[in-house]
């Protein structure tokens, strides 16, 4: 089986609520919002942690 990453996950849900379901159409902006805050703050985190990650990457 593959593993699926949460940020897959939360974006493959959110797009289910929304656009297929109709639950919240609103929630498709905000969990798009919490993906890329969330990915920005471990990127922030990941080259505050290793002064060479920029030259690493």
């Amino acid at each position: 089986m593959r593993k699926v990453s949460n940020t897959r996950r939360l974006m493959a849900l959110s797009r289910l609520l929304t656009t297929m379901h109709e639950v919240d159409m609103a929630a498709w902006d905000g969990s798009k919002k919490l993906v890329i805050d969330t990915l920005d703050a471990e990127l922030a985190r990941l080259k505050k942690d290793d002064p060479n990650f920029d030259a690493k990457l």
